[in-house]
C-alpha cells in the first residue's frame, strides 16, 4: 500500500528525504518507462515541508552522476 509509506517519509530528516529522492530519481533515469509512485510521494513530502529545494538538489545530483546513490 503506497499510503503506508507516508508516515515513514514524514519521519525522515531533510537529508534522509534527499537521499531517497536521489535514489528514486536515479531509478527513473535508468528505467524511464517505469512508474515512480515513491518519487511522487517523496516529492510531495518535500513540498509539504515547504522545501522544494530538496527535490532540486536531488535532481542536480542525479544529472551529474552515473552511479547509483547510496541510501545508508
Amino acid at each position: 500500500m503506497p499510503e503506508a509509506w507516508l508516515p515513514v517519509w514524514a519521519a525522515l530528516s531533510d537529508q534522509g528525504l534527499e537521499k531517497r529522492l536521489r535514489y528514486y530519481l536515479w531509478l527513473e533515469k535508468m528505467t524511464p518507462a517505469a512508474p515512480q509512485p515513491r518519487f511522487n510521494q517523496l516529492s510531495a513530502e518535500a513540498e509539504r515541508r515547504g522545501k522544494p529545494e530538496i527535490v532540486a538538489r536531488a535532481a542536480q545530483w542525479v544529472a551529474r552522476s552515473n552511479t547509483a546513490p547510496l541510501l545508508s
